[in-house]
């Protein structure tokens, strides 16, 4: 019986992370491209591998993403994302902050759909 509750619930997890990928790819679909929102939820929630993969997508707002991972006791991934920002001022490719304001306003949840 316990196993039929362990096999349930691993099917749940499943379903949810099949769902979370949906989303994200429709989201793509519609022309999602501001990686800096996806970075700074990652930096939040502490996913490195995220942080990393909008980074290489594009999203050079670090210093918000900074904050955020300060905020939210985050402190690999702001050593991380330090690190980048050092980096990326040596070589320029740093554009200015922008607020948070910014970011959040171009997400609109009932175009997605």
């Amino acid at each position: 019986m316990q196993y039929i509750a362990i096999i349930i619930i691993l099917i749940i997890l499943i379903i949810l992370i099949i769902l979370i990928i949906l989303i994200i790819l429709i989201v793509i679909k519609k022309g999602a491209d501001d990686w800096n929102w996806g970075m700074c939820g990652a930096a939040e929630g502490g996913q490195m591998d995220l942080v990393k993969f909008f980074i290489e997508k594009g999203s050079d707002n670090l210093l918000i993403a900074i904050q955020i991972a300060e905020k939210h006791n985050q402190p690999l991934i702001e050593k991380f994302l330090r690190g980048q920002l050092v980096n990326s001022s040596r070589t320029g490719s740093l554009r200015p902050c922008r607020s948070d304001a910014d970011i959040l306003g171009k997400l609109n949840f009932f175009t997605l759909l």
